[in-house]
């Protein structure tokens, strides 16, 4: 069975609209701190054989918290 796990981040700017994705976990707390929304995305694919896959997601949507650590 092949796992594979990984992260990303999805930075939006809310003025802008502008959007990008990015597994660099320091180049999103730096637009975080910039004001733009942060969604951390933690992804597990798993293949227990070649003709089944399954993809789980799980999202957290940063915020202002002061509880909140990114």
């Amino acid at each position: 069975m092949d796992i594979q796990t990984y992260t990303e981040y999805e930075c939006s700017n809310p003025v802008t609209g502008e959007v990008f994705m990015t597994r660099d976990h320091f180049e999103a707390v730096s637009y975080f701190e910039e004001d733009w929304l942060v969604f951390e995305r933690h992804v597990t694919v798993t293949s227990p054989s070649p003709f089944v896959s399954t993809r789980e997601e799980v999202t957290l949507l940063w915020n202002n918290n002061p509880f909140f650590t990114p």
